[in-house]
């Protein structure tokens, strides 16, 4: 038999002389290298589905953030309505206030008139 063949034998079937050479060839890593990517994979597919969490936790939090920037906007529309209403009240109030100052001249000149009416007779 030819040592190729010989060698080909034992590493097959001889697991401590493939180990032997495996260690001679710096193959030994491979297996910790393996065993290495094996938990890095593992360990960002946590991560991918980590981030995904994160996204739908973010996409929750915009949605809401949304609604209450619409609630904001109804009240601040709602404001400026009473706002304008309380403005009209206001003027309205005046008008009033004007009216009766108005009338409480008139009368004091139709009492001050009835007097002289009286004061005549």
């Amino acid at each position: 038999m030819m040592i190729k063949e010989e060698l080909l034998k034992l590493l097959k079937e001889d697991p401590e002389f493939r180990r032997q050479m495996a260690e001679l060839l710096g193959l030994a890593m491979f297996d910790e290298i393996r065993t290495a990517v094996r938990n890095l994979t593992e360990t960002v597919n946590k991560l991918n589905d980590e981030v995904k969490e994160l996204i739908e936790v973010q996409k929750r939090n915009e949605e809401r953030f949304n609604k209450l920037n619409e609630i904001r906007e109804k009240n601040e529309e709602r404001f400026a309505q009473l706002s304008e209403s309380q403005r009209v009240t206001d003027e309205k109030m005046r008008e009033v206030l004007e009216a009766q100052k108005k009338n409480e001249e008139r009368f004091a000149q139709l009492s001050e008139s009835q007097k002289k009416d009286r004061g005549v007779y």
